[in-house]
């Protein structure tokens, strides 16, 4: 008996290509929106990650969309190694990425949740009465962005991988191929945003954050919609006959 496990592989891809709606639900009910710019005081960070535990909260929100969209990467990488029976240059750069994205994100999600832990730790140093204490915030903060800022530019290496993929092997309808294409521009040119020192447009804040974040998880949600439409949910491996061997 022989696994279909391309299909199989498919059809998980299409589940998990669906948690980052109420992963982005959660985030967004909790938290306050836009959030603040980068090099601001410590206390406006404070104000932003301590009411309702938002500072742990959305370290999980984020951990959950990272590890979503990770898992969606490997899950089609996976799809194209099977279907194909081989593995192509742009196939490992979706595997090695997305682990090197992952990474990333522990990265500045620990950073992010650091103030949080350190205003309900010291409360009366991190409220603004030790300058110290402040600017260790504040630089929490702007590692937190920059770190994401950078990042951007391996989601566009990512996204071009995607879409180099697709073009090989089509999983995926042509249109998702060149809105991938999109997709990576859009995560790539996020990067400029280091030279922005404070602002909307400075690393990680409102406006720099939004086109790529937007652009990326409509993609992953549309081909989740797509693969689930085409092959249908997970229930088990699908089986199929093999060729009998002659004794």
């Amino acid at each position: 008996m022989e696994i279909d496990s391309g299909r199989y592989h498919l059809q998980w891809a299409g589940v998990v290509g669906m948690l980052p709606l109420p992963a982005m639900v959660v985030g967004f009910a909790l938290g306050q929106f836009p959030w603040p710019d980068d090099n601001l005081d410590g206390g406006v960070y404070l104000g932003y990650e301590l009411p309702r535990h938002f500072g742990e909260i959305g370290t999980l929100v984020w951990l959950v969309l990272t590890g979503a969209s990770v898992m969606f990467l490997w899950l089609l990488a996976i799809a194209h190694i099977r279907q194909n029976a081989q593995l192509s240059a742009s196939v490992v750069v979706m595997i090695a990425g997305g682990g090197a994205s992952a990474a990333a994100a522990l990265v500045f999600a620990s950073s992010f949740v650091t103030i949080a832990v350190m205003g309900r730790g010291y409360p009366v140093e991190a409220n603004g009465e030790d300058h110290a204490a402040s600017m260790v915030i504040t630089y929490s903060w702007n590692l937190t962005e920059i770190c994401f800022a950078l990042n951007t530019v391996l989601l566009g290496l990512i996204w071009f991988a995607v879409a180099a993929a697709n073009r090989r092997h089509r999983l995926l309808p042509t249109a998702l191929t060149h809105a991938a294409v999109g997709v990576a521009v859009i995560d790539v040119a996020g990067v400029v945003s280091v030279f922005v020192p404070t602002g909307a447009w400075s690393p990680g804040s409102f406006a720099q954050v939004l086109p790529g974040a937007a652009a990326t998880y409509l993609w992953i949600m549309a081909a989740a919609v797509i693969l689930l439409r085409r092959h249908g949910f997970p229930a088990g491996p699908t089986v199929t006959a093999s060729r009998r061997r002659s004794p």
